[in-house]
């Protein structure tokens, strides 16, 4: 996420009247998408932390696709 951020504010940078407009728009941009991961972290330090047996049993019956829905959010451009 820091080089989305970097990219992010630069262009905001750019095309900002101010720093602190580009800043106020830059934290409205991207305060949503790191509030998505953060929630995405904590769910999945809690699933690691269930008993092996039956973390590893969701992770080879539906791991691949519950990979892909937690991340299907971030493919859009940030």
């Amino acid at each position: 996420m820091a080089i989305e951020d970097a990219i992010v504010l630069a262009e905001l940078l750019r095309a900002a009247d101010t720093i602190l407009d580009a800043i106020a728009r830059f934290q409205a941009r991207r305060q949503p998408r790191a509030h998505y991961v953060q929630q995405q972290s904590t769910l999945a330090a809690r699933a690691w932390a269930a008993p092996a047996a039956v973390r590893d049993t969701a992770l080879r019956q539906r791991g691949d696709q519950i990979l892909r829905e937690r991340y299907r959010p971030l493919i859009a451009v940030p």
